[in-house]
């Protein structure tokens, strides 16, 4: 969301962004990098045009898993893409992968192979494995290692957790236990920025809408302070909800308005440049190996791969937890204290869809990983984000009968009202005086707006044909390009009365 400029800010030609982490200095160089396929390329030393194409087929995979695993829950046995010596994306089976791959995709860049059970077994049984250590006070990491097809469990007392689930680990050897030194922890720091706290700092996430209101809103991590200001500026956050406990880790804020609202657009701000959000990609479209990138006020911008979309752990505020985590290809800092609630997000350029927001970072040998919440549980809070701009879809041409005759405009997204429209008349005929002007529009309606045009009913000769061109702005400056439409005046509607001018005065229309 880019807030509107003082002139302090003016001066310095910054651009701040709501659902940014930080305050960026803007070029016309920087818009037009895309700065996703530039770290992958750089990670893997290919071009950026390769790059963003295998970023294209990541995506893809995640989709053509999701069908894959829901056809086949009792052979599917996981996904996961690998990004070198060669890119290739390795999709396996309990029985007849290359069968059971053809059926689905005769691309070069899936490979099948067999795998000793099914995925559906190994979620089961780190289900199992999370009940039993919980139930015995055992603090755990637990997740899927899709590629050995395995359980991989971390505890701080390895012995005493193969004390308690002896008889499981008789029965399934492919549980796999390692010693940590720590677990996940929630991302926040005293004394950071960006998003001030009365006690901890973190970084604002996505822009969001709750769609029953159509408000606009912003969130952040759920155990970040209720009570946020926004750095670098006096704008106060209005906490409305959170749910911070097991599977969730997330709480969203209004704009405490006091005069006008700072903009709220459907993009984030990465190294200086902004990125408009298009979609959401939840955790089942998520494939082991798919790039992700984050935005943070403290690490700034990372990328990785997702490594695990089942991290679980013992506890999370007193309920069972489950997150995705992942990694960089040569284990460099993920996130940090401060990044708590900053956007994951990937695709390529133009299609970048969020993924969800920072959650926690690792422990241990895992102290670099990222551990982020799906974007999908947004909807605990009843809402999603926003991933469409304010603009005007379309004003079609109309025709009716005088002397009154409405006109829809269709917009996308959801503006702060009230909105105004602003009419200019581009056609008018001959002998006539035509007036444009503003309709202002308070109440938060969905599309289409409409308004009125006016035609004098007293007029002869008809149908008058008028040209219009109309253009939204809303309560925080956003303004949307302008459109033409096409009115047909066909005269009084049949039996109606009307009452003719004076002979000296000029047939009028316009808005109403």
């Amino acid at each position: 969301m880019i807030a509107a400029l003082d002139s302090r800010q003016k001066l310095m030609t910054r651009v701040v962004l709501i659902a940014a982490s930080a305050v960026f200095s803007l070029s016309a160089a920087a818009q037009n990098r895309d700065i996703v396929a530039e770290k992958y390329s750089d990670t893997y030393k290919i071009s950026t045009t390769e790059a963003t194409q295998r970023l294209a087929a990541s995506r893809e995979a995640g989709k053509l898993q999701r069908r894959i695993a829901a056809d086949n829950p009792e052979t599917f046995a996981g996904l996961y893409i690998e990004h070198s010596p060669e890119f290739q994306i390795v999709v396996l089976f309990t029985k007849d992968p290359q069968r059971n791959l053809a059926k689905y995709t005769q691309s070069r860049l899936y490979s099948a192979k067999i795998a000793p059970r099914s995925l559906e077994m190994l979620l089961a049984v780190q289900e199992e494995v999370g009940e039993q250590l919980s139930k015995s006070g055992i603090r755990f990491e637990s997740g899927i290692d899709i590629k050995k097809s395995e359980v991989e469990l971390r505890v701080l007392d390895a012995s005493r957790a193969r004390e308690v689930l002896a008889k499981l680990l008789a029965a399934a050897d492919f549980i796999k236990i390692h010693e940590t030194t720590g677990f996940p922890q929630p991302t926040a720091l005293v004394g950071g920025n960006k998003v001030s706290g009365n006690t901890i700092n973190c970084t604002m996430g996505f822009n969001v809408v709750e769609p029953a209101t159509r408000e606009l809103g912003i969130v952040t991590a759920g155990h970040c302070d209720n009570n946020l200001t926004y750095s670098n500026s006096t704008l106060q956050l209005l906490y409305q909800n959170e749910n911070d406990a097991g599977i969730y880790d997330v709480q969203w804020n209004k704009q405490r308005i006091i005069g006008t609202p700072k903009q709220q657009k459907n993009e984030i701000v990465v190294e200086g440049s902004p990125e408009s959000i298009v979609s959401e990609t939840p955790s089942v479209d998520l494939a082991v190996g798919m790039p992700v990138c984050k935005s943070g006020a403290t690490t700034g911008y990372t990328c990785g791969e997702v490594a695990d979309i089942n991290a679980a752990t013992e506890d999370y505020n007193g309920l069972p937890a489950r997150y995705v985590r992942a990694r960089s290809a040569d284990e460099l800092e993920m996130n940090a204290g401060g990044d708590s609630g900053g956007p994951v997000f990937s695709g390529e350029a133009g299609h970048r869809s969020a993924y969800g927001i920072v959650h926690a970072r690792g422990a241990g040998d895992r102290i670099n990983h990222l551990y982020f919440m799906p974007i999908e549980r947004l909807s605990i809070l009843g809402i999603s984000t926003l991933t469409s701009p304010f603009k005007i879809e379309g004003a079609p041409d109309v025709s009716g009968p005088s002397p009154s005759i409405p006109v829809n405009v269709n917009f996308n997204g959801y503006p702060r009202f009230p909105v105004d429209l602003t009419l200019e008349v581009i056609s008018c005929p001959a002998g006539w005086t035509c007036t444009g002007g503003t309709k202002r529009y308070t109440t938060n309606i969905p599309s289409p707006m409409t308004f009125t045009w006016g035609c004098d009913s007293s007029a002869p000769d008809w149908p008058k044909h008028f040209r219009v061109r109309t253009s939204l702005k809303d309560a925080s400056g956003i303004t949307t390009d302008s459109v033409d439409t096409n009115i047909a005046c066909t005269g009084p509607a049949l039996g109606s009365a009307h009452q003719r001018m004076s002979s000296h005065a000029a047939p009028r229309a316009g808005i109403e």
